[in-house]
Order: C-alpha cells, then sequence, then structure tokens
C-alpha cells in the first residue's frame, strides 16, 4: 500500500488555504465538495478520494463545532501497534454481544475482527460485500471414499 502525500498528488492541483476554501472550487481533491459518486462495480477508493473525502469531513466538523482545525494535506502514515486513534459508531447491544463472544472464543479481540473488516471493504470494488471465509479445519483431510 502506498501512502498520499501533497509531493505525489500526481496532476491533481488544489487550493491549500484551509478552511476558507469555496465548496465549489474546481481545485478539490475528488469527495471535497460533495460526496463521490456511486457506481456499482466501480473500482476501489483512490488515496486522492480519500483524502478529499477526509478534508470535507474536518471542514464539516469545523463548521459544526465552531473550530479551525487545519484540513489534511497527507493521508496518516500506518500507526505503531496499539497507538491507533479511538472512534465510536452506533450498533444493536445483541449484534456486539455476539461480535464480542464469538471473538473470545477465536481468542481474537473485537479490535482486530472490526480493522479487518474496514480494510477489506475500504479496499473493494464498489457495491461489493466483504464476505468472511471458514478456513480450511487444521489436520489431514479426510477422502469422502471410505477405504475397504
Amino acid at each position: 500500500m502506498t501512502y498520499m502525500s501533497r509531493a505525489n498528488l500526481g496532476n491533481i492541483t488544489r487550493n491549500t488555504e484551509g478552511a476558507s476554501m469555496p465548496e465549489t472550487s474546481p481545485e478539490m481533491l475528488p469527495g471535497e465538495a460533495g460526496p463521490l459518486p456511486m457506481e456499482v462495480g466501480g473500482p476501489p477508493v483512490t488515496e486522492a478520494e480519500v483524502l478529499g473525502v477526509w478534508r470535507r469531513w474536518v471542514r464539516e466538523d469545523n463548521e459544526r463545532r465552531g473550530r479551525n482545525d487545519p484540513l489534511p494535506t497527507e493521508l496518516p502514515r500506518p500507526n505503531e501497534k496499539g497507538k491507533t486513534p479511538m472512534f465510536s459508531f452506533r450498533a444493536p447491544m445483541l449484534r456486539m454481544l455476539r461480535a464480542r463472544a464469538r471473538a473470545d472464543r477465536e481468542q481474537v479481540s473485537l479490535s482486530v475482527v472490526i480493522n479487518d473488516f474496514l480494510e477489506r471493504y475500504g479496499q473493494g470494488e464498489l457495491g461489493s460485500v466483504p464476505r468472511m471465509v471458514v478456513p480450511p479445519a487444521p489436520g489431514p483431510r479426510r477422502s469422502r471414499r471410505s477405504d475397504r
């Protein structure tokens, strides 16, 4: 995986004045002025789209909270193990409890499970659904034919 910085945005040009950038500026990154178009079967999102959506997210958050946090100019580098930001989201309690119980049984943390899903979802084609695949059982495989 590569990480985008201001230096490797390619031929994409944009205004770097931060939150004062107008919503309709042609110099914005894809997804910065509004939601990206949906096209089922389309390619995975590009790094320019990820950065554009992130900039829009920060700008909208600034407007909502009356803040002036700087807009990101590059994608973050991978975090060191154990130093990832915390996010929150809503889910039905029973769904969380089932997922937690399964993760407990598999001896993994729920964070590992959610991160794996988010990685597959973010890298997938538009409209696709990440599928869970049951790994083969360890040990020798048995034939369906009986030994005679």
